[in-house]
């Protein structure tokens, strides 16, 4: 299982949100008559990229487990790591 820690959550989420904000400020730019197209497709890429990051802060702390308390074990009940021999 893969760690993901909260720089690497926003980096993914800002990814992610700056593909998709391309791709649709250069639909836009595209369809749009008069628009300049490349504008368009920088601006979706700034602005997705800070909406992913965003997005991808706020699911990584809503997903996060809690810290687990001392003592506690993930194991089933009446399994044990040692041998008791």
């Amino acid at each position: 299982m893969t760690v993901v820690g909260t720089g690497r959550s926003v980096l993914i989420g800002a990814a992610l949100g700056a593909w998709l904000g391309m791709l649709t400020g250069l639909l836009l730019g595209v369809l749009l008559p008069g628009a300049p197209w490349l504008l368009t497709a920088a601006g979706g890429l700034a602005i997705g990229a800070a909406a992913g990051g965003i997005l991808g802060l706020i699911t990584y702390g809503a997903t996060r487990a809690p810290d687990q308390e001392p003592g506690y074990s993930a194991e089933r009940p009446g399994t044990s790591a040692r041998s008791e021999a």
